[in-house]
């Protein structure tokens, strides 16, 4: 029956009723927080490589707010469409942008900024679980949460990933509550905008949440004004973004992601002239036959399987490989059973076949745990209901232990990680490429502000997040003879090409018969490239990256 929003609102049965917090139970969630802000820390510290995924795209695009106007100014540069990224969405990057600087120093910053996301994250996420389901689960929650691997890896680098999942939670937990008083769908669509505003997942949240409602209320859903509120405020607090990718790109909920998932392989992303014309899902039909789609999504299906259950891993001493994930996917779906509300149970159950489907697709271009990070928080209170009825079975001298035993295993974990892990300081341990500043400070030197060069794709030399260059860089393409190379390069009047061992691994059908990798040696040319001489390269062996430059310019001696 649907709610109108006026009559007191109904609490969710509790599996425990007592609200009252014991000193035991005080003391755990104390210790729960340090403990996750000790494990944190010295993941941060640990985590040196500035080159990891995403994180030199997230802090030079955060520099693009910081530097124009910063977030007084960020409303207007989405809704005039002066701001173009298309890939990573804005409320990340506006947080990032309180802190962002052009120096090294940022990139810690940005680190200690998304743990202390991480942390109202992991607190939300015993609260949540507290106020619905009651003490023990909130505890126990606490604990799935704090050694989940994938979580914790996401929550010590630069990426978005901990900021959209605290809002998929709070989205989650307004519709727990919105199931029971359909007024807290409007509190569930704000999030769910948020989340949106954060990454392009957020996404689906709103037709999962349609389609939970549909089984739920069926077609009398559609003359609920809460129902349709849901969506209003999806669109209010995510407008900037929709506003931009209309006035842009014509479509609402553009992403570069929409194209990429028709890809056959992610390398495709580099092929000129692609995104003039970039693959759908009609063209993709048009040329894949129903036997190659049926395939690939089975291959998706097999290897997202697998991904699910590691992004469950926990920690732990001995190497039970997946098998803590496993027993977290069985106390999952056993949790889902066990929920009395039926309309967050459908919820729960469709957004986690969605992210399954949908990734299971993407699996043949990027596989990838990291799309599943949002749903881990809402996991980890399912699995905790399910064994918190497990839990209720025992004796009752374990249950009143509960409290202490998990207070051990806190002290345990804490010392544990002080005994084995150094605490680093985030802003000294920051390693670089072999040569970075020596190839930094040529090209401050000698590329001219309208000079063309290629440094990418690369995860080692990325400079323009902490110095600015003069020059226009473009990724070298994907390219399936060497004539298309030159005639690229004379198209684009590049001038510099700049070589290192991925980008080396990654155009081997361009350059393999012209440069190798040796593992004594670095960079090796083989035999001398077209129209093209060594003008810089690193000065110590092994040799990390080559400088080449038009012949027909002035040469270095090499």
């Amino acid at each position: 029956m649907l709610s109108t929003g006026k009559e007191p609102v109904p609490e969710i049965p509790k599996l425990q009723t007592n609200k009252t917090k014991s000193l035991p139970q005080v003391v755990f969630y104390i210790l729960a927080i340090l403990t996750f802000l000790l494990l944190g820390f010295i993941a941060v510290g640990s985590r040196s490589d500035p080159g990891t995924i995403d994180t030199t795209a997230y802090l030079r695009e955060s520099l693009y707010f910081k530097e124009n106007g910063g977030l007084p100014n960020a409303l207007s540069l989405l809704l005039s469409g002066r701001y173009r990224q298309a890939n990573q969405h804005p409320l990340y990057l506006l947080l990032l942008s309180l802190v962002a600087s052009r120096d090294i120093s940022f990139y810690p910053k940005a680190k200690l900024l998304t743990l202390a996301i991480g942390v109202v994250t992991f607190i939300f996420t015993f609260l949540t679980a507290r106020k619905l389901f009651g003490e023990r689960v909130g505890m126990l929650s606490a604990i799935f949460l704090l050694f989940n691997q994938l979580f914790m890896s996401y929550t010590t680098i630069v990426a978005a990933e901990s900021l959209l999942a605290l809002f998929f939670l709070l989205s989650w937990l307004f519709m727990a509550k919105g199931f029971e008083n359909n007024k807290y769908f409007i509190y569930a669509g704000i999030f769910s905008g948020l989340a949106y505003l954060t990454k392009g997942s957020g996404l689906l949240l709103i037709p999962s949440f349609g389609l939970s409602s549909l089984l739920v209320y069926r077609l009398k859903v559609l003359k609920n004004k809460y129902f349709w509120s849901y969506f209003l405020f999806f669109f209010l607090s995510s407008f900037p973004l929709i506003v931009r990718n209309i006035v842009v790109y014509r479509n609402p909920f553009y992403n570069i992601n929409n194209h990429v998932m028709w890809f056959d392989y992610y390398e495709q992303y580099f092929i000129p002239g692609i995104w003039q014309n970039p693959p759908t899902l009609l063209t993709y039909l048009q040329s894949h036959s129903l036997a190659f789609i049926y395939e690939r999504f089975i291959f998706g299906i097999r290897g997202q399987a697998q991904l699910f259950i590691r992004a469950l891993n926990s920690y732990s001493l001995v190497p039970l490989y997946e098998l803590t994930g496993l027993v977290i996917m069985l106390l999952f779906i056993v949790g889902l059973y066990h929920l009395r509300n039926r309309g967050i149970k459908m919820f729960s159950l469709i957004i986690t076949l969605t992210f399954f489907v949908l990734f299971s697709w993407y699996y043949y271009v990027v596989p990838n745990t990291r799309f599943l990070v949002p749903l881990i928080p809402m996991i980890s209170v399912i699995a905790s209901l399910s064994l918190s009825n497990l839990i209720q079975l025992s004796p009752r001298k374990l249950i009143t232990v509960l409290p202490y035993l998990l207070i051990v295993a806190l002290v345990f974990t804490a010392g544990i990680a002080l005994y084995s892990e150094p605490i680093q300081n985030p802003f000294t341990n920051i390693e670089f490429a072999d040569g970075y500043f020596d190839l930094l400070n040529w090209m401050k030197a000698n590329i001219k502000e309208g000079d063309v060069y290629i440094l990418g794709p690369t995860h080692s030399y990325n400079f323009e997040w902490h110095s600015s260059l003069g020059g226009r860089r473009i990724d070298f393409p994907l390219l399936s003879s060497y004539d298309e190379w030159e005639k690229f390069s004379k198209d684009n009047n590049v001038v510099y090409v700049i070589l290192e061992k991925e980008i080396l691994e990654r155009r081997q059908d361009i350059l393999g018969n012209y440069f190798s990798y040796k593992p004594e040696k670095g960079l090796v040319m083989l035999k001398e490239m077209k129209g093209w001489r060594i003008a810089f390269k690193d000065q110590r062996e092994p040799t990390s990256f080559l400088v080449l430059r038009r012949s027909k310019d002035v040469w270095l001696d090499t």
